[in-house]
């Protein structure tokens, strides 16, 4: 469902802000250092195709088929069964509807986030509030183009690159895929980034832990490093010293995700899956809430309802799948 805006161009706006987002990539001046890539993508389809609804289009057909293609593929590396593969994809894709309490499509019975937020309101010591889980919007959250649909796609490819040398350890065929694999990871910094922090964590983790060949033969590794290395640098060049892209924190606030999160770690203690697996995911459950709780970790707070909605679950529900896998 698409509804219209007039203004000095027209364009369409399948979100409740992607007419700011989708409008603001492809025609402002500035470059919006949290969409590094979207933006040059999207600039890049308007150069050649100037209609802003025609790109809007082109992106509503091509990225929501990717990100799911390639989730697939991811899950495939781990179960090696069409079947698991594609549920183990849909849940993964449909886990901030499910897990956040932020969907209005879901049956209530399939809405887990708000059933675990209504027992927590419950509990009698639990403060007010201190739960963050309900962001609804008007929007299916695997439909959001053309953000976050592109960082998802490029951070779901180097997740079956690096999950495939992990389960597989299988190697690029050629000089040129490797190249081509170890461009992405570099790229991943500069992606959205309530969708590139969490993932990149979580890709670090899995190539630190799970690569087999030798640290200076990492190369999707060392050219993720170097892509965070490259992106600090920028950053810094370009915010003046008084730009402080934190928050003070008021209270003490947390997410579904961390929560679901920290509970599968400690149930993970005694977990048969192999030593290196096992780190992996435990590693992965522990991200939400580091990410999180800066508020108690540093005294600031982040936008959490943005890491629930577009990567928080995902990170939780992969980390769960390789768990109990058992592999």
């Amino acid at each position: 469902m698409f509804s219209l805006q007039q203004g000095n161009i027209s364009y369409l706006i399948n979100s409740y802000d992607e007419g700011f987002y989708g409008y603001d990539a492809l025609l402002a001046d500035n470059l919006e250092t949290g969409r590094w890539l979207s933006t040059v993508i999207l600039r890049s389809l308007f150069y050649f195709l100037p209609l802003c609804p025609l790109v809007f289009l082109i992106c509503d057909f091509l990225f929501p088929a990717t990100s799911g293609l390639l989730a697939f593929m991811l899950f495939s590396r781990i179960f090696q069964h069409e079947g698991k593969a594609a549920v183990a994809a849909l849940f993964f894709l449909m886990a901030p509807e499910i897990f956040c309490n932020r969907s209005v499509f879901l049956p209530s019975w399939l809405n887990l986030g708000a059933i675990l937020a209504a027992v927590l309101d419950k509990v009698l010591f639990w403060a007010p509030g201190l739960v963050l889980n309900n962001n609804p919007t008007g929007t299916f959250w695997l439909f959001r183009t053309p953000e976050p649909q592109i960082s998802q796609s490029l951070a779901y490819g180097c997740m079956w690159i690096a999950v495939t040398k992990v389960y597989s350890g299988c190697a690029m065929p050629s000089a040129c895929l490797q190249f081509f694999g170890a461009g992405l990871f570099f790229l991943l910094p500069f992606s959205y980034v309530f969708v590139a922090t969490p993932f990149v964590f979580t890709a670090f983790f899995v190539l630190a832990l799970g690569d087999k060949r030798p640290w200076l033969h990492r190369w999707e590794l060392l050219a993720l490093l170097g892509g965070c290395l490259t992106k600090i640098i920028i950053e810094l060049s370009l915010k003046s010293p008084q730009v402080n892209p934190w928050f003070e924190s008021r209270s003490p606030t947390v997410t579904l995700s961390s929560l679901i999160g920290l509970g599968l770690f400690f149930l993970s203690r005694n977990s048969p899956t192999k030593p290196k697996i096992k780190k992996i995911a435990q590693l992965g459950l522990l991200i939400p809430m580091v990410i999180c709780n800066q508020q108690l970790l540093t005294g600031r707070a982040l936008m959490l309802n943005n890491f629930e909605n577009f990567s928080l679950p995902q990170i939780v529900f992969f980390s769960a799948v390789i768990l109990l896998s058992r592999k």
